[in-house]
């Protein structure tokens, strides 16, 4: 699709100043996790997953990993307490749209890069149960 500037009298690929090709590529997405319960009244999980960013150089959209960890108190039959977490990196990179998919110059490009990214979590949470 096509994006033109305002007053473009015909709006085609030849006119065009970009366009909604993004480059995705097709990504995979892995997690590994365990639990395990301590005794009748307390359990733990743990994950980590990795996410394979699906960015050709156009979009930011880089890998990220992320870790996780939950508590599980159950005191008696009727009350569970849950206390979660996580924390992960989105990873730095770079991405250009400063030529045109027929490698013509884009007079609206740019080039850019960018650091790491730190992204955390916690959650809590109360079950009654009769």
């Amino acid at each position: 699709m096509p994006l033109c500037a305002v007053g473009t009298p015909v709006c085609n690929q030849a006119s065009a100043v970009s366009g909604l090709t993004l480059l995705w590529k097709d990504t995979w997405t892995a997690t590994i996790g365990a639990a395990h319960q301590f005794s009748k009244q307390f359990s733990m999980a743990a994950n980590l997953t990795w996410d394979q960013g699906g960015s050709q150089g156009f979009t930011s959209q880089t890998d990220t990993w992320t870790a996780g960890l939950t508590a599980i108190l159950d005191p008696n039959a009727h009350i569970q307490l849950m206390l979660g977490g996580t924390v992960g990196v989105l990873t730095g990179g770079s991405l250009s749209t400063a030529a045109l998919a027929d490698g013509s110059p884009n007079p609206v490009g740019y080039t850019a890069s960018f650091g790491n990214d730190l992204v955390y979590s916690l959650s809590a949470s109360a079950a009654l149960h009769y």
